[in-house]
This record gives structure tokens, C-alpha cells and sequence, in this order.
């Protein structure tokens, strides 16, 4: 089948540059909106259309225009001339914003800029190119397959766009910060600082951004159409680099962009209930194959790959070119591609080996040796430049990383050392005896038997896999951090893996393509068994598309090439080519599913919410949320701190009421500006809802926005005593057990710890500890360290609920995982038959430093209990340090500590810091002395508390009801919800701290008619 494309309109495109030229000046009358983000129906339609014809001029012309001055677009097909265009344009966009942010402090000059520089390049192309073929091309049925690939793509990319509007929030939106930092003016190094992410994203798409005009997010969004350049540019390295046919390279282009493992079928056929994470799990396909993204989206990850392609297949094609000046351009612009995409997602630089790969085997290799020392040198100096002028912010993320990296065994890293220096001297004496070498392997004599057996071998242990993974009791377990174990090849690569078996037993292992896929393939196979199979083993689905191809060719050309009777055995041969194939599209198509029809999208209130809060408050401000779960809760914290652009504090349900408080005011000192974002119909911390003001100052559907009530800090001697005596525990006979010094009776082993009459603090170093080969379903468990205590009986029955105080201190390492540690509280006693029994709690630990408070039940089944035991252990292998801090530990009665209700505690903090007396925080009434009045739980031990001999005059009880006790006389009402009377010659107030009423006038306004009610002050 062919197609043949009229000259007429290649002579109507030589003008259609001029066209695109025209609508993007015309186009910057259109009023731009310079926000992170906003919703689409406030966008002008007029902006939309702006947006639209920017994106195409610049995704197109620098790139194009780039190739046509040079003439390298003369020496290549026209697919691969525009693929690298594409990629160029990119890079070009991403150099231009870099030099404007750091040479003028702005990237408002790029429209002005790019509408100059792409016209003295339209003027410069058409005066040095040369006169332009006007013949037409002929499309033959590979390239319209090609074409029909990437129309799906474009169209399953659009129903993603349509239903995520504002993206899929996560590691997309995290790398937007940038841009959205570049726009507001701040330094990006804070990114590197705070999330230690690349940078060179942002600058590409800010240089995007802000001639589009509309806000970054919804640019980014309108990425949609370049997930259609994925397929186009591995198009274009197969063609390149490998130097295969047409039809070779477009269905090598189709499996590489479609083909996925056996996620779906799996969960088809076995595990029908599962959940598509599970399945991801225990496939490592679907979501956790990187490359299930080339049809779903264009993401900075798929970009970063795509340039890296984009630089081999030019530095491939420079191998060809002699003329020194054509040859040096070629080097330049492959190098400049490899940079940006290196800079745009650092784990694509893993695939430099296949530089050296390649001009190891790339005829003449004298020459590709050249090329690749020339592309090195050149590559170093422009790395060196662009640090240089982005002031050393990506030796300083490469830096991050490496400590990140630290994260990897020694023996992990030693491997790679190893395995790098190998490669090297593998590489010089290749290159010496690569004649010696490819006769004796010409003259082997069981070089068939031993291709023979090394492929039975390899089909045996990959097809095994799926035995393995059926079998096995848990598999909804499976992690593979670390290193790509060998069981889940073929759920990851599943049919295609089969293809690529075919197409290795088929193909002559003497061409040079065939050699470079291979060593391409065990390089990642390599890297994948070292550190994050889940990452690097990925960068095998690329050689293995290219042997899938070639397998699925030769199948295809089976039934003529071995004169098979019949058209029932052909259609059948072929018949079964086309299912298999077609059935590798299923994990992607599923996961395209998921993001179309499964995941919920972001709603516009939240999107309102965002770009309120970037344009409303402060840079420096501080946002507080409660520690929401579900979707909701993930897409506002992660677009506060990314979209918004705002440093963000999760206060966690587990906080007591009074630690909020505290905690609260800690920030306070360090934020003058500090702001409370709810979510209606969703529970939060009674503390963090009490620190909001009762008239929000902002309202978008269910998100309501508080500026946060400025509370004043506790003194060292105020004349006003609160007293907290019972670690916000409620009634202090509640407690059976407790200990907040950890200065008698703790040992430890394995472990660092030392009390300094406040904390128990603990050290554990994880250096060294590897996992244990095998072990591939359910957590692994580290070493670990401990301390315990050896306690008094304690009947559970009557002290069944403990309550555990700690954080995450300083001097824990960079590279630790906190995800992956475990504070683990094995708790110890005796069961109902007198037998000694155990029982454990995992604590998974925070990611802040912030203390959280983790209050659960005693078991029934454990109704003495006589050691507790503080264990640190990892399940995962982990390189570092951690430090720990223990604030308390308190066993007390369930009904006072799991339902404290009204959380009095907090409520006389926040009532007594508004007095101008002044308060003090004290944990015993002894501490109290001094002061003239004590705000106190009323409970037991009130009436002792006015006793004669206490030197305090007035009282202040906050109880569940403001409801006259035994003890005391003259109880009047003098406020609603609170009393006055006397003991002991002493002024006592009772305080119904559970009437909501009391608190709707504000705390601050409440807080000084109480004072007045007191006749504090007189």
C-alpha cells in the first residue's frame, strides 16, 4: 500500500512556517495569565488559541530551522529529521529560559526574544539552504502504520488530558515547582534545596509557559499532542543508530510504545478481584512499567528518554559525516540533547553506556571512536558551561542525588564501580583485538550448540517466572526497590519477551544492530540487579522491542520461507502473531484506562484553591492541614507544596490536643503568616479547628482557607499557671504507668541511647546491612536495635491503652527512607494462662521532624503486662542513620485517653496566652506557686488543689459541665457555661469546656471576657 503526498503541498508547507510565525506575533495581543494555575473556564478563549499556536511554533521551527541551516536534515529521513527537530526545539526552549532567567533576572523577555530569533532563522534558512526537493513522498504501508501509531497515541493522550485537566498530581506536579518558581520570581535553588529535584524541566517549560500566556499547569497540559513524538523518536533511533528498514523500524516503534507485560492477563485470569495496584505489585507492569506512560501522556520522565534517543540517533548519524564543520554541529547538538535530558531526570544518564556500546560496533570503529571521544569532550564543556551559569545548582543536585545514592550497600556501589571500570577496559582491549576476537568466533566450532543451549537456558528461567509468581502465598507483596528479581521478567515483559526470544534465535548474531541490542539489554540487566530494579530495569523494554520486532518479522515470514502447505497454517501462524502482539497492548491500554475512567480527577475547587493561596498569601507563609487520607487529601497536600508553592504542615490525627497547640505555636515563631486549610465533611484535629478564626478568608466549594489565630508563647514565670500535669491524658489516676525521663531502669543493645531527664534518645546506624539473597515475597526484616524496660505488673484490664510520644530527630541521614524504617513497641506480659506472651505494634515513622503522638489499645489477650521494648529495624536495605526521641510513654484507662472530648487541655493554653499577665506551662502543681491564678482539669485531686495552704487565689477549671461540685459554696453563673464559688477562702471558676457555643465569638474575644469574669487584672 502506498501514498503518495502531492508536491503542490510540500510547496504550500515550504510557507507554512511564515504562517506560524505570523499567528504567534499576531497572537501576544492576547493578555496573558502569569499564574501557576487556573481554571480552564477562566481562560479566554482568545488565550487558549494563543497557547495553542505558541506550542506548535515552538515545538516545531527552532528544531526545524536548526536542521535546515546545518543540511544535517538533508542527510537523514524525513521522520527522523523531524523527531530530532522536535527534541531540539525542546532543548532550545530550555537553553533560551536558563540564559534569560540568570543574564537578565527574568524570562518576560521570551516572547519578544523567540518572535526575533525564529525570524533571522527563517531568513537564514532560506538564505544558505539549498533549492528543496520538489518530488513527492511516496508513504508506504510501514510509514502509515507509524503514522496510525502515533494518532493513537495522540488520541488516547487527548482522553487523558480531557479527564485530568490539570494532570495526574504526584511526581508530575512536584516537577512543575520550578517553573513555577522561575514565574514567581523566587531563586529556584530552593527547589534542589527543598525537594532535591531536577531543575532543567522548569526552565523548558516556563520558556514554554510564558509566551503561551496561560498559567503553567495548563500549558503543561497542553503537552498532550508531543506524547505522539515517543514513538516517532525510538522511529528514529532504530532507523539511525541500527540502521534497519522501514517496516522493521515502525513495528519496532509500535511494540516499544504499546507493548507492556502480563499485568492484565493475570489479573484476568487469577487475581480478578485485585485492584490495579496489587496487580502492579505482583506484575511490576501496569503502573510500575515507566514506559506504560509513551501513550498515555508526555511527561518530563518520557521527554528526558526521548531526547537521550534523539542524541543517539544524531550521534549515530555523525558517524557518516566527514566535513568537519557538519560533523563538530551533529556532535554539538547530540550532546546538548543528552545534557537536557540527563538535567531533566537524571536517570536516563544511565544509558550512556550505549555510547561507548555503539561505537564499539558501529563500522568504521576507528571513526566511531573519534565521534565518541569528540561527543565526550564536547558533552563535558557544555555541562560545565550551563553550571556555570546556573551557578552550580546541578553539581549541587548531583550531589543531592549521590548522597541519595549513599542509600545503596557498599557492596553495591563496589559492584558498580567494578562493573564501570570493567566496561572501560572491556572497551580498550575490544578495540584491540576486535579481529582476533570476530575470527575465532567465526572459526568456533559449537558455536550453534553453545547459542543453542545459552537460549534454552535463558527461555527456561524466563518462562519459570510465571510458575514462581502463581505460587507463591502472598504475592500482592513483591517489592523490588533494589535489585530486579529474576521471577518477574516475564510478568513485566510477557509476551514481548517471548517475541524477543524468537527474534535473538533467529537473527545472525554477527550484525552489528543485533550486537548493540544485546549489550544494551544486559547493561540494563545489569544496573536493574544492582540498585531500583523497578527504574533501571525498565531501560530493557527498548532492546527488547527491537528483538521482538525482529522475531515477530520472521514469524510473519515463516510460512514462505519454510513453503508451509496451506493458507489455513499461514493465516494461522499469523493469525496467532497478530493476538500475541495485541495482547502485549493490554497493560498500557489498562493503565490508560485507569487514568481515563478509574482515577478521579482534580476539581476546580481545589484548583481555585491553589492558585488562591499562590496569589493571596505570602511567599514565606506556612500552611496547615490535617493529615487527610484518600485521593482528596494527597492532591491538596501535594499542590500546596508544589502548585501553590507554600511550605506545608500535616498536623496528624495521632497529635494530642495539647502537643498541637505547641506545636502550633513553634511554627508561629518562625512564620508570621500562617493560614488553615479544611476540607468539609472531612474529620481534622479538634486542635487544628480551634486554631482557626470563626470567619474564613476564603471559600471554594469544600475548601475553606483561615488565617490562622496568632497565639502569645508561654513565659518562664507568668503570673497565670496552666497546668498539664497528665501529658494531655485527661484525669491523672487515669495513669497506671508512665515515664517521661527515662533515667532509671532502660537498657539497651545494639543502640545508641541517652536520657538527659526530658527524652530517651536513640541512635541506630544501618551501614552495611544488605538483604538476604532469596526471600522475594513479604518484608524483609533488618537487623535491628533495642531498649527495654522491665515495668511493674499492670493489669490491662483496668491500664488497657498506651500512648507513645517520639520524632524523628536531627543527625538522621539524608539517604534513610523513613517509609521503609519501623519503630516497633513490643509490649510483654503474661496471657490468661499464666504463659508469657507477646505483642508488637509497628509505628511506621514520619518523614518531619515534627513529635506525633500514637495512642492504640492493649490486646485483650495480654492481661498483664510487665516489659515494654523500643525496637528499630528497617525492611528494606537501608545505608545510614537514624535518631529517634522519646517524649513519654504512658499506660493508662482507655475511657480518659482515647475519648478525652473536650479537649481542655488546649483550650486553657489557648485561652490563658491571650491574658496580658502572662502563662506558664507547668507539669505539677508545685511548679504553680508563684502564680496568682491555675487554669487546671477539674478532676479528683480539685479540691486538694484549694487547699489553704496553696499560695494561688483563683481557680479555673475546665470540666465536661459547668455543674456546681460537693465541695464549695456560692456557685453563681457569671458567664454562660461557667460558674464562680469558693473553697478555702479561694476564687473558683468551673469551665464547660464541652459547649460549643462558648467558643462561636471567637477564642480571643471569649478568652478576655473570661479574664474579665476572673477579675483578673484588677
Amino acid at each position: 500500500m502506498r501514498l503518495l503526498v502531492s508536491p503542490l503541498w510540500l510547496r504550500i508547507w515550504a510557507f507554512a512556517d511564515l504562517a506560524i510565525l505570523s499567528g504567534m506575533a499576531s497572537s501576544l495581543i492576547v493578555p496573558a495569565m502569569p499564574l501557576p494555575i487556573a481554571v480552564w473556564a477562566e481562560i479566554p478563549p482568545a488565550l487558549i488559541l494563543r497557547a495553542v499556536v505558541w506550542l506548535v511554533g515552538l515545538s516545531i521551527l527552532p528544531g526545524f530551522y536548526l536542521m535546515r541551516i546545518t543540511s544535517l536534515g538533508r542527510r537523514m529521513p524525513r521522520a527522523c529529521m523531524a523527531a530530532i527537530s522536535v527534541n531540539l526545539s525542546l532543548t532550545f526552549v530550555g537553553a533560551s529560559a536558563i540564559a534569560t532567567y540568570y543574564g537578565l533576572g527574568s524570562v518576560s523577555i521570551l516572547p519578544y526574544a523567540f518572535i526575533a530569533i525564529l525570524l533571522l532563522m527563517a531568513a537564514t534558512s532560506r538564505l544558505l539552504a539549498r533549492e528543496q526537493r520538489s518530488d513527492g513522498i511516496m508513504l508506504q504501508l510501514p510509514h502509515l502504520a507509524l503514522v496510525a501509531g502515533m494518532v493513537v497515541t495522540g488520541l488516547i493522550s487527548f482522553m487523558v488530558f480531557l479527564s485530568h485537566l490539570y494532570l495526574v498530581p504526584g511526581d508530575v506536579w512536584v516537577a512543575l515547582t520550578p517553573a513555577i518558581e522561575i514565574l514567581n520570581g523566587v531563586d529556584v535553588s530552593t527547589v534542589v534545596d527543598r525537594l532535591s529535584y531536577p531543575v532543567v524541566f522548569g526552565f523548558i517549560l516556563a520558556g514554554f509557559a510564558v509566551p503561551m500566556g496561560v498559567p503553567i499547569v495548563n500549558a503543561n497540559a497542553l503537552f498532550f499532542p508531543l506524547a505522539m513524538l515517543n514513538i516517532l523518536t525510538f522511529y528514529s533511533l532504530v532507523k539511525l543508530l541500527f540502521k534497519r528498514s522501514d517496516g522493521f523500524a515502525a513495528l519496532a516503534a509500535l511494540i516499544y510504545a504499546f507493548s507492556g507485560g502480563l499485568g492484565w492477563l493475570l489479573g484476568q485470569l487469577f487475581y480478578r478481584n485485585a485492584s490495579i495496584w496489587t496487580l502492579s505489585y505482583i506484575t511490576q507492569d501496569i503502573y510500575f512499567m515507566p514506559f506504560a506512560w509513551n501513550a498515555a501522556d508526555f511527561t518530563y520522565k518520557m521527554m528526558a528518554v526521548g531526547m537521550v534517543f534523539a542524541s543517539l540517533s544524531l550521534f549515530a548519524a555523525s558517524i557518516e559525516i566527514e566535513k568537519l564543520g557538519s560533523r563538530l554541529t551533529a556532535i554539538f547538538f547530540a550532546s546538548s540533547l543528552f545534557l537536557f535530558g540527563f538535567l531533566s531526570h537524571i536517570l536516563p544518564g544511565f544509558l550512556a553506556p550505549i555510547f561507548v556500546i555503539a561505537a564499539l560496533f558501529i563500522p568504521p570503529i576507528r571513526r566511531s571512536l573519534s565521534r565518541l571521544t569528540e561527543f565526550i569532550l564536547t558533552g563535558v564543556c557544555l555541562f560545565l558551561l550551563v553550571d556555570f551559569v546556573m551557578k552550580g545548582l546541578n553539581i549541587d543536585l548531583l550531589f543531592e542525588k549521590t548522597v541519595f545514592f549513599s542509600g545503596v550497600s557498599n557492596r553495591i556501589v563496589a559492584a558498580m564501580v567494578v562493573g564501570v571500570a570493567a566496561l572501560g577496559v572491556g572497551s580498550v582491549l575490544f578495540y584491540i583485538f576486535r579481529k582476533r576476537i570476530s575470527a575465532s568466533l567465526e572459526s568456533f566450532p559449537h558455536s550453534q550448540k553453545i547459542k543453542l543451549i545459552a537460549l534454552s537456558c535463558l527461555a527456561i528461567v524466563y518462562l519459570s517466572g510465571i510458575f514462581y509468581v502463581l505460587t507463591q502465598p502472598s504475592p500482592g507483596n513483591t517489592y523490588v526497590d533494589f535489585s530486579f528479581p529474576w521471577y518477574m521478567y516475564v510478568t513485566r515483559y510477557g509476551l514481548v519477551g517471548i517475541l524477543a526470544l524468537i527474534g535473538t534465535a533467529t537473527v545472525s548474531w554477527k550484525e552489528e544492530w543485533f550486537k548493540i541490542s544485546v549489550l544494551w539489554a544486559i547493561s540494563a540487566i545489569i544496573l536493574g540487579s544492582l540498585w531500583w530494579g523497578t527504574r533501571l530495569n525498565a531501560y530493557l523494554h527498548p532492546p527488547l522491542a527491537l528483538l521482538a520486532a525482529y522475531g515477530a518479522l520472521y514469524l510473519w515470514g515463516l510460512p514462505a520461507r519454510r513453503r508451509l502447505s496451506g493458507a489455513k497454517t499461514k493465516t494461522l501462524i499469523r493469525g496467532l502473531l497478530i493476538l500475541a502482539i495485541t495482547l502485549s497492548f493490554s497493560s498500557p491500554l489498562y493503565n490508560d484506562y485507569r487514568y481515563v475512567a478509574l482515577e478521579k480527577p482534580i476539581p476546580d475547587d481545589l484548583v481555585a484553591l491553589f492558585s488562591w493561596v499562590n496569589e493571596n498569601t505570602p511567599q514565606d507563609s506556612k500552611i496547615f492541614i490535617p493529615q487527610y487520607t484518600g485521593d482528596l487529601g494527597y492532591q491538596l497536600g501535594r499542590g500546596l507544596t508544589t502548585i501553590a508553592d507554600r511550605d506545608l504542615a500535616i498536623i496528624s490525627s495521632q497529635n494530642g490536643t495539647a502537643e498541637t497547640f505547641f506545636l502550633l505555636m513553634a511554627q508561629q515563631a518562625s512564620y508570621q503568616d500562617r493560614y488553615i486549610v479544611l476540607i468539609s465533611g472531612y474529620p481534622s484535629p479538634k486542635g487544628l479547628e480551634f486554631a482557626a478564626p470563626e470567619a474564613p478568608i476564603f471559600v471554594a466549594g469544600n475548601f475553606t482557607v483561615y488565617q490562622m489565630i496568632k497565639f502569645n508563647p508561654p513565659t518562664e514565670n507568668g503570673s497565670v499557671a496552666v497546668l498539664d500535669e497528665t501529658l494531655d491524658l485527661g484525669v491523672k489516676s487515669s495513669i497506671g504507668w508512665s515515664d517521661d525521663t527515662f533515667e532509671v531502669g532502660w537498657f539497651e543493645s545494639n543502640v545508641i541511647a541517652a536520657s538527659d531527664g526530658d527524652v530517651l534518645k536513640l541512635g541506630y546506624n544501618f551501614s552495611g546491612i544488605d538483604a538476604p539473597p532469596g526471600n522475594p515475597f513479604g518484608y524483609w526484616i533488618s537487623p535491628s536495635g533495642y531498649v527495654f524496660k522491665q515495668t511493674e505488673q499492670l493489669d490491662s484490664s483496668l491500664y488497657n491503652t498506651i500512648s507513645v510520644r517520639y520524632r524523628v530527630a536531627e543527625g538522621t541521614s539524608h539517604s534513610i527512607y523513613t517509609r521503609y524504617l519501623q519503630l516497633v513497641l513490643i509490649l510483654e506480659g503474661a496471657s490468661a494462662s499464666s504463659q508469657p506472651a507477646k505483642y508488637r505494634v509497628v509505628l511506621d515513622l514520619p518523614n518531619n521532624r515534627d513529635f506525633v503522638n500514637a495512642t492504640f489499645a492493649l490486646p485483650q489477650d495480654l492481661p498483664s503486662l510487665s516489659k515494654i521494648t523500643l525496637e528499630i529495624r528497617s525492611t528494606r536495605p537501608a545505608n545510614g542513620t537514624i535518631n529517634l526521641e522519646f517524649d513519654y510513654i504512658t499506660i493508662a484507662s482507655e475511657k480518659e485517653v482515647l475519648a478525652p472530648g473536650v479537649n481542655a487541655s488546649l483550650k486553657m493554653a489557648a485561652v490563658a496566652s491571650f491574658w496580658p499577665e502572662g502563662y506558664s506551662i507547668v507539669k505539677d502543681i508545685g511548679d504553680a506557686c508563684a502564680a496568682n491564678a491555675l487554669l487546671a482539669n477539674f478532676n479528683k485531686m480539685s479540691e486538694n488543689y484549694t487547699s489553704s495552704a496553696m499560695p494561688i487565689k483563683t481557680f479555673v477549671f475546665f470540666n465536661w459541665t459547668a455543674t456546681a461540685p460537693a465541695w464549695g459554696s456560692g456557685w453563681t453563673e457569671v458567664l454562660p457555661g461557667v460558674i464562680r464559688g469558693s473553697h478555702n477562702g479561694k476564687e473558683v471558676f468551673i469551665v464547660d469546656a464541652s459547649l460549643p457555643g462558648i467558643w462561636e465569638i471567637g477564642v480571643e474575644r471569649y478568652s478576655l471576657n473570661l479574664r474579665e469574669a476572673l477579675g483578673l487584672g484588677k
